[in-house]
């Protein structure tokens, strides 16, 4: 997985989620928005910490 693939879905829900309050949607619109940018950016960080270059890969890679 891309950190370009996630951050486009990252900067795709965070515009989603600013439109929905912007426009004073239900609250579960607002409430799924905000859930759906913090598993984008939890997905973000695993893909930075576990991809290709970040510190836990080359930790793995280091011991094999």
């Amino acid at each position: 997985m891309s950190k370009i693939m996630v951050l486009m879905w990252t900067n795709g829900d965070v515009f989603k989620t600013g439109y929905f309050i912007m426009k004073d949607a239900p609250f579960q619109f607002k409430l799924c928005g905000c859930l759906q940018v913090g598993v984008d950016l939890a997905i973000l960080g695993q893909v930075k910490m576990y991809g290709r270059g970040g510190a836990a890969y080359q930790k793995l890679r280091n011991q094999n």
